[in-house]
């Protein structure tokens, strides 16, 4: 064989595996885009994905917080029909007319009192309780009472002083003392909830 032979034939199988380097490392090269696209395919399915359960955790956020809203001001406005309801309730008291109210009066001033006791009158109310009212306590099963000359520090109704206590009597306090009864009775009747 000759140099010339030998040199063509190195050359030749220099050309083969080169030739065959190229088309394995092609072939890895082509393996590593698949890979790297089906990664690519997998990360931008799990971003969408992940996206996508931000934005519905997002809206059922804002979904519970309208919601939550919602019922707030729902219940802020029972409330405050409820309240005008026992506002209205305190002014019906106070329009009574003056035989009723007296009475009225007579009776809580009677439930609180244990004998000895002062009632001061509101200014609002002398008129119509002066020189009645100790005798509608008498009336109502209560014990002797004093009506005192100094104005009680109320808007409307007495106030029973004893040695150790002082309690309002007022259709006012009578209301606020069955505020929760009272709250839950107007519910009931004006929405149809039972407390």
């Amino acid at each position: 064989m000759a140099l010339a032979d030998i040199l063509e034939r190195i050359h030749s199988d220099a050309r083969r595996e080169a030739a065959a380097m190229v088309q394995s490392a092609r072939h890895a090269a082509e393996e590593r885009v698949r890979e790297a696209e089906a990664r690519a395919a997998a990360e931008k399915e799990a971003a969408v994905s992940r996206a996508r359960a931000e934005a519905d955790a997002e809206a059922r956020t804002m979904l519970a917080g309208a919601r939550l809203r919602a019922r707030d001001r729902a219940v802020a406005e029972r409330r405050r029909v409820v309240e005008h309801a026992l506002s209205e309730a305190v002014r019906e008291l106070d329009a009574l007319p003056d035989d009723a109210y007296v009475a009225l009066l007579a009776a809580g001033v009677a439930r609180g009192a244990r004998g000895g006791e002062r009632v001061l009158i509101a200014p609002a109310d002398a008129a119509r309780l002066d020189g009645r009212l100790a005798e509608a306590v008498r009336a109502a099963g209560g014990p002797e009472v004093t009506v005192a000359r100094e104005p009680a520090p109320v808007e409307r109704g007495v106030m029973l002083e004893g040695s150790r206590m002082r309690v309002e009597v007022s259709p006012a306090a009578m209301v606020r003392a069955r505020s929760e009864e009272l709250t839950a009775k107007a519910a009931e009747v004006l929405f149809g909830e039972e407390g």
